[in-house]
């Protein structure tokens, strides 16, 4: 079934992501994971509200906040709640809403996150008739951009919620003078734009920085930065992304404050949490830690030192942690990794620098097991693998197709009739037949097989569904045995001698014209033709010169014919027969008493 251009709207985004109408409640969009995980369609969802995907008792919780949201202008709301699938089965999970505009009216964007994983994951929305701007101003990160005297050239939407000023007073104006709040911090912005201008570059670039920026209302907001060039007609230009981690930040604050309660905490969190001193010594370790590790025991995973452990240093975690400790970095990455306890796994690491009054003083790792999620992906690929072989081992023309009728894949016999390359549409030909006929599908998700003739060709093909919309389409020429399929029914329904149809043929025909004429009240006429002294001329000059009379006589009788749907067939011997649909009496009279003449010159 196609989806609307909502649907692949968030296609990309890695969670359950759908928007509604505020006023409404009714979804109008959403991305593949929703529909995956959810068990419903994208038009099943659009024929559905926000609260239908949650319980009853939760619609009270959802709709206050969402007051929130719309009536005090809040930039973003989080609801904790659980989504209940097609299937009857619910899941828990953290929904977070904020307002988006696209086409000039406001909507309601839901992304769920799992409440296992600390970082929200950037949205990216990519509107295909919007400008770049739209997209900008829909990302959740602040993005701002200076030209090389440090003037602001632009900022989105985000940025202009975290800073609280209009248009008017932030571009062309110096950004320092409006947000930085420290005297050192505004020295080295003054000392970065300066060797920016010059050279095109920066030492700053490629790296994260932290700080506190001065909202207009003089209120502080923790930020994170990264910067990067680029350079246009008008010269080089900085860019820069700001994240807003002020909970974050006040979060690790408070953890540090009150270590027996964030170790209390700890002790029942999802994934594995470890930190250690300076030196790698490893001073806390969580049970799911030990799960996931494999370790029998606290005691005897406390003797690893994570900075020298020879598995560690192997897998170039050592030198990532000491990295995260010495220049204050945190780091997420992904790696396959083999414990001491001889368990094989992938694991999701989180590395993050531990501060105490200002300096840091270890380092905390968190950790997932992500072990079946990279399973799924060497299936999918093993999947891929086999549908490649399956395809090349297809001896007639064979293509996996998208669904919106996009190749994605081929065998040589493909490609060398229809010279068609992989990523083209392969739909109907508005101007020319097409080989593709695939107005005979009418329900994509079912196999169909159907025959069709074109250029005097005639095609056996097999649309087949093999899942997550890939379709496999193939043909096969049957030309030849359709050829002969021909000849032979020909063959059955017509007398050798005269080429007329034979007694057999007749009687099937003669039943259906009957209930034809009785059923639209039509006439139908019979002329039985019997040839006279038929036998005196066998008798006379043999059967071979009978033969001939009668093959004569035939051709005479079809090329007599009134009408093209009248139906001669040799009845035996020297016995005709005529069928005659939808001819007037005098005619047929006319008609027999031709027939009766037909044989006297001969």
């Amino acid at each position: 079934m196609k989806k609307n251009s909502e649907d692949y709207f968030f296609d990309d985004i890695p969670n359950e992501t759908f928007i509604f109408d505020p006023d409404t409640l009714k979804i109008i969009g959403s991305n593949c994971i929703v529909e995956q995980k959810l068990g419903y369609t994208s038009d099943e969802l659009r024929n559905m509200s926000a609260l239908d995907l949650i319980s009853k008792t939760e619609h009270k919780q959802y709709l206050d906040k969402l007051l929130l949201l719309i009536n005090q202008n809040k930039l973003q709301i989080k609801i904790n709640t659980s989504f209940y699938c097609k299937d009857g089965t619910h899941y828990f999970t953290n929904i977070f809403i904020q307002l988006i505009t696209l086409n000039g009216k406001k909507y309601c964007l839901a992304q769920s996150i799992n409440p296992s994983i600390q970082n929200i994951n950037k949205n990216y929305i990519n509107e295909e008739a919007e400008e770049i701007n739209v997209i900008l101003n829909g990302l959740q990160d602040a993005v701002i951009i200076l030209d090389s005297d440090g003037k602001v050239t632009f900022r989105n939407l985000k940025a202009q919620q975290m800073f609280g000023y209009s248009d008017s007073e932030i571009i062309g104006k110096d950004l320092s003078h409006i947000i930085m709040s420290y005297d050192v911090l505004y020295d080295q912005y003054i000392k970065m734009i300066n060797n920016f201008g010059s050279s095109g570059s920066t030492d700053s670039f490629g790296k994260r920085f932290e700080f506190t920026v001065k909202h207009k209302d003089n209120t502080e907001v923790y930020v994170s930065l990264s910067l990067s060039a680029v350079k246009t007609k008008s010269g080089w230009h900085i860019i820069g992304i700001l994240r807003d981690i002020s909970d974050l930040k006040k979060i690790m604050i408070e953890l540090e404050n009150k270590r027996k309660e964030y170790l209390q905490l700890s002790e029942n969190a999802p994934i594995g949490i470890t930190c250690c001193d300076l030196k790698g010594n490893i001073t806390y370790v969580n049970p799911r830690a030990l799960t996931i590790l494999g370790s029998k025991s606290i005691e005897e995973t406390k003797k690893i030192n994570l900075t020298e452990f020879p598995l560690l240093v192997k897998y170039g975690v050592a030198n990532k942690l000491i990295d995260c400790m010495v220049n204050n970095v945190s780091d997420i990455y992904e790696i396959k990794y083999m414990s001491k306890w001889g368990k094989s796994l992938w694991l999701k690491l989180y590395l993050k620098p531990l501060e105490e009054n200002g300096y840091i003083n270890g380092a905390q790792l968190l950790f997932d097991d992500i072990t079946e999620k990279k399973q799924l992906e060497i299936e999918k690929k093993a999947k891929d693998e086999r549908l490649q072989m399956m395809l090349k081992g297809i001896p007639r023309p064979a293509w996996l197709i998208s669904e919106d009728y996009v190749i994605l894949s081929q065998n040589k016999v493909a490609e060398k009739l229809l010279h068609k390359k992989v990523g083209e549409v392969c739909g109907i030909d508005k101007n020319k037949a097409s080989f593709f006929q695939f107005e005979n599908i009418k329900d994509k998700n079912i196999s169909i097989n159907f025959e069709y003739k074109i250029n005097n060709a005639i095609w056996n093909t097999w649309w087949i569904p093999l899942g997550e919309s890939i379709y496999l389409y193939y043909a096969e020429d049957v030309t030849k045995y359709k050829t002969i399929e021909e000849k032979l029914l020909k063959l059955s329904a017509t007398d050798s001698l005269t080429g007329l149809y034979n007694r057999r043929y007749f009687m099937e025909k003669l039943e259906e014209k009957i209930e034809s004429a009785k059923l639209n009240n039509e006439t139908l006429s019979l002329i039985m033709v019997d040839l006279d002294h038929f036998k005196d001329i066998n008798d006379m000059y043999g059967h071979n010169v009978g033969d001939i009379v009668l093959k004569k006589i035939s051709d005479e009788m079809v090329k007599n014919q009134i009408k093209k749907n009248e139906i001669i067939a040799r009845w035996g011997g020297e016995e005709f027969v005529i069928l005659l649909p939808e001819i007037s009496l005098d005619n047929a009279i006319k008609f027999a008493e031709l027939a009766s003449g037909i044989a006297k010159p001969v």
